[in-house]
């Protein structure tokens, strides 16, 4: 079986450079393709593929901009040909960079902003990466015997508890708002459009950062939030 590709979307820094770190060192094999906005100013991420050389690459990928998305896809297709796994980490917790904040301080474009990043950019990854993912071999996760021929692709859109409407005891008036909608097109994508494409959608529960990163081989294929 040829060696499994993911692609970390986000990768500078946080939870994508560690899924990066995670994969290079316990999938000896695999190859990793790691995207974010300023790869020249991204020093961690280029110390990483210095260490692991041609088995991180690093490609320059605005989430908001989906020509951005549209040029690394065709990339990956042309250098790789396929995918077995996506991580959509990019997320903006407000525009100001400064965390909780109120009503008073809303406007209309940092509700787009955050709705770009948070939203529509997972969506347009999909819309470009899927294609790639339905060549992928299933080399990450598990692949349920009775589910084997129909789907072998993982999607994986990170959240996080402030995107929780049910469970957040200090909400943010943007992202409270906005990730609930990956939820709700993952839960309708389970019964439409994506079966098409030879994927599950399924929502995943996590916890911290490290049981995220542990939950990795026990994901099944699909798109994962």
């Amino acid at each position: 079986m040829a060696a499994p590709i993911a692609l970390i979307q986000g990768a500078s820094r946080g939870l994508g450079l560690e899924f990066c770190r995670h994969i290079l060192k316990n999938k000896s094999l695999a190859g990793v393709i790691a995207t974010c906005r300023n790869p020249d100013g991204a020093t961690e991420l280029r110390g990483l593929a210095d260490q692991h050389p041609g088995r991180l690459t690093v490609l320059k990928l605005d989430v908001d901009q989906e020509e951005d998305i549209r040029g690394a896809a065709e990339r990956v297709k042309e250098s790789f040909g396929r995918l077995d796994l996506i991580v959509n980490s990019s997320a903006m917790l407000h525009p100001s960079g400064k965390g909780e904040t109120s009503l008073r301080d809303v406007s209309a474009q940092g509700i787009i902003s955050t709705l770009t990043t948070n939203t529509v950019g997972p969506l347009v990854m999909a819309k470009y990466f899927v294609p790639l993912l339905q060549k992928g071999g299933g080399g990450f996760g598990q692949q349920p015997a009775e589910t084997a021929k129909q789907h072998s692709g993982i999607v994986v859109n990170i959240t996080a508890k402030v995107g929780s409407i049910g469970d957040n005891g200090i909400s943010i008036v943007l992202i409270i708002v906005l990730k609930p909608c990956l939820f709700a097109y993952a839960s309708e994508c389970t019964n439409t459009a994506l079966l098409f494409y030879n994927l599950l959608s399924q929502v995943l529960v996590g916890g911290t950062a490290i049981e995220c990163l542990k939950q990795l081989s026990t994901w099944q294929p699909g798109i994962c939030l």
